[in-house]
């Protein structure tokens, strides 16, 4: 499968049907949001595989999802793990350190944890129960899509029943799961958290055209009392939440077109603590992608990044907004790559370091491209020595989100490379870089070999590097 990067609609759909196959089995250390090298929060995770479909992923607070891989993988708590099948979606709660736990997949194809003590294996999977037992569809991760559409438009107390209905569902079988197993309050009251970030994460997700509504609605809805605590920023929905409350409180008060300084002081306003600070940096963030509704210019944008990174308190926050933003001086025009330091280099100069280059072009957010990297691991294990060269070129626009992801698929910092504004670059035009992962074969002189290379997985990748090499 290759993702066509030219359309943003396919890579979403992408992302949640494709189903990759991993093979890691060296120890995969995710970074410590704080402290990188800190194993104090640790958990230690055991994801057993074969040749199942479903990848497990959590999500981290800018939105990087980082997939688990097979073998061991260490953690930091608190996270949520979910299963991306999309006829699954099931969560998986780690709210503290824990010493070793082991993913499986059962016969209908839901990952477990095997915890090795019965009273924690019912209240990890407590989702799992919950979403084999009640129809999966009505369970999914298109459960706030439901409850957006042109009916509920013209009847918002069905939307109001329906959501009520919809949770009260989930809350029952809560209790009476927790009741059947004898399982801790601490449980139930965790559980129960996670419920109502859910709804009202789906009470507050109306879409983006906030005019189509009842204004006595929407009114009503900026009335929830919706309870801000920084112990609940690792749950996703709670995290959504806030965003599409502050959305709603920026329409209600200062209409349709919003400017990024107009949100950022009605953040500061309305948030406080590290929710506000990760409120603030979302919008940052947001507001640079180019599909975004937040209205701003690089003058704006710059005068904010520049207030942000001197009263932000949380150091993650800062360093992530620091590396995200491109450098503005890159010739694109030249072949033009930047390193790990930011610095530019040429492609000219990485490819003249060995007789054979295989290149990667691949992002972050590519599934596809990510399930190539362990064959792709095993292959440069096997050939570096051999006199070839393996090059990673993302085209992430993020690069704090490239650095993320190469760091947590383990790829050599010296081989790894990002193609700046890789839209207006020569080097992709001259390669016509349309989908991802792509890879090509240039010798050193800069010739080139082949421009749609086997991928890694594909045995016939071998028979072409054994054949190059004996010329």
């Amino acid at each position: 499968m290759k993702i066509d990067i030219s359309n943003p609609y396919p890579l979403i759909l992408a992302y949640l049907l494709y189903i990759g196959h991993q093979n890691l089995s060296a120890k995969n250390i995710i970074p410590h949001p704080e402290e990188p090298n800190c194993y104090l929060d640790s958990i230690k995770i055991i994801v057993n595989k074969k040749k199942q479909k479903s990848q497990l992923e959590f999500e981290d607070y800018f939105g990087n999802k980082l997939t688990l891989q097979k073998g061991e993988n260490v953690l930091f708590a608190p996270l949520i793990i979910k299963d991306v099948d999309w006829r699954h979606q099931t969560k998986f709660i780690f709210d503290k350190p824990i010493a070793l736990m082991q993913f499986i997949q059962n016969d209908q194809g839901y990952w477990c944890i095997k915890a090795g003590n019965d009273n924690l294996d019912k209240e990890f999977n407590f989702d799992v129960h919950y979403r084999q037992e009640i129809s999966p569809i009505l369970t999914s991760g298109w459960a706030r899509l439901k409850f957006v559409n042109a009916n509920y438009m013209q009847d918002v107390q069905k939307r109001k029943n329906d959501i009520d209905k919809y949770f009260s569902v989930k809350g029952d079988y809560l209790n009476s799961y927790a009741s059947k197993y004898g399982l801790s309050r601490s449980f139930i009251t965790k559980w129960q958290t996670i419920i109502k970030y859910e709804k009202l994460s789906s009470m507050l997700f109306v879409g983006s055209n906030y005019q189509k509504w009842p204004k006595l609605y929407l009114t009503e809805l900026n009335k929830i009392i919706y309870e801000f605590n920084d112990d609940y920023l690792y749950l996703s929905d709670y995290r959504e939440g806030c965003i599409q409350l502050l959305h709603l409180k920026a329409f209600l008060m200062l209409g349709k077109d919003v400017t990024l300084s107009q949100y950022y002081e009605l953040a500061e306003r309305s948030y406080t603590g590290k929710t506000k600070e990760y409120i603030l940096l979302t919008l940052l963030l947001q507001s640079q992608d180019k599909y975004s509704d937040i209205k701003t210019t690089n003058f704006e944008y710059g005068k904010l990044v520049k207030k942000y990174l001197g009263s932000c308190q949380v150091k993650e926050f800062c360093e992530y907004l620091s590396k995200s933003k491109l450098p503005n001086k890159i010739n694109t025009y030249n072949y033009q790559l930047l390193n790990i330091d930011r610095k530019q280099v040429d492609f000219s100069e990485i490819t003249k370091q060995a007789t054979i280059n295989y290149i990667d072009f691949w992002a972050s957010w590519c599934v596809p491209c990510r399930a190539e990297m362990p064959d792709s691991k095993k292959l440069s294990e096997e050939y570096t020595a051999k006199g070839i060269n393996f090059i990673y070129i993302s085209i992430d626009e993020n690069s704090a989100a490239w650095e993320r992801a190469m760091n947590q698929i383990g790829l050599p910092k010296k081989n790894s490379f990002l193609l700046p504004y890789f839209k207006k670059s020569q080097l992709y035009k001259k390669y016509n870089i349309s989908t991802i992962p792509r890879y090509l074969l240039i010798d050193k002189q800069g010739n080139l070999i082949s421009d749609d290379a086997p991928r890694p997985s594909d045995p016939k990748i071998r028979e072409k590097l054994n054949n190059l090499l004996k010329k």
